[in-house]
């Protein structure tokens, strides 16, 4: 179906959903074969320590970078609108039929999930 599909290159991708979004991404250089980022412990490092690929081409520019998009300003712009908070909140509305399903939290498994007490290392 190529043929049929036009798909912009993931760098142009990124750069308009900064644009409409006004969340920028950040990028990090990574090694080539996606071992390692060169970040905290492994930035100052001149090639992988996996593999042994240089971080930098002869050019000096990095081999790969790894585009980060920030979640928080993703949250924040969710809980801006008051639109998108009634959709987030609709679990929480949501009124249940007995005998209808219309929705995943008219199921049965739903139910017996929401009476199940969860616990984590030994705390509930």
């Amino acid at each position: 179906f190529r043929h049929k599909m036009t798909i912009d290159s993931e760098w142009v991708i990124l750069h308009r959903l900064a644009s409409l979004s006004g969340i920028q991404p950040i990028n990090y250089d990574c090694c080539i074969n996606s071992c390692i980022a060169y970040t905290d412990n492994y930035s100052h490092h001149l090639q992988c320590s996996f593999c042994d690929e240089p971080c930098y081409s002869p050019g000096g520019c990095p081999q790969q970078q790894f585009s980060y998009l920030p979640i928080i300003p993703h949250l924040q712009a969710l809980f801006e609108s008051q639109d998108m908070i009634e959709m987030l909140a609709y679990q929480k509305t949501y009124v249940h039929t007995p005998g209808v399903i219309q929705d995943i939290f008219d199921s049965q498994w739903y139910h017996t999930l929401c009476k199940t007490k969860v616990i984590v290392n030994g705390v509930e």
